[in-house]
């Protein structure tokens, strides 16, 4: 398994709140390739902002092969790769990804594979998720995602319930 680094001790978070219920979690984040670790202070590589998606279902994250041809990068290892209904080849590329709460990841291995959707060029998966907390809500008739890196919390609605009627 590969160790994810981001870049700060401090805690960052993100809060997105839609007027309605939404049924897929969308957010902008920003990319770049491979930074080496005396750049990191410093990241000069063009960066390159897609708009995706917070995907609970995914292992790992995914880009768009229209992102990865955007971004001018080049695969270093083919991998297979298991999607919701087969199996198949996917080149892999090491990027660093500034996420909407303003801390970069560095140097994620992730696949690369055509969306459905035109408008959407990548899946965060639980390999970026596990990092923090991640929590939505549907309070209100909206929808609200929070993620906040690293972890600092322990939610668990059954507990608050069983406090309340105690």
């Amino acid at each position: 398994m590969t160790s994810i680094q981001f870049s700060h001790r401090r805690i960052h978070a993100y809060t997105s709140v839609s007027s309605t219920l939404e049924s897929r979690l969308e957010t902008f984040a920003r990319f770049c390739g491979y930074v080496s670790p005396e750049d990191e202070a410093s990241v000069s590589a063009p960066i390159h902002e897609f708009k995706g998606l917070w995907d609970t279902g995914a292992t790992n994250t995914v880009l768009s092969g229209r992102a990865a041809g955007k971004m001018g990068l080049n695969p270093y290892r083919v991998a297979r790769t298991a999607t919701a209904s087969h199996i198949i080849e996917c080149p892999v590329y090491m990027i660093s990804i500034l996420l909407p709460l303003n801390v970069f990841i560095f140097n994620v291995p992730v696949t690369a594979m055509d969306f459905p959707e035109p408008d959407i060029d990548f899946l965060l998966g639980m390999d970026i998720i596990r990092l923090g907390d991640f929590a939505v809500t549907h309070s209100g008739e909206r929808t609200k995602c929070t993620f906040q890196i690293p972890s600092t919390h322990d939610i668990d609605f059954r507990r608050e319930l069983d406090s309340l009627h105690e």
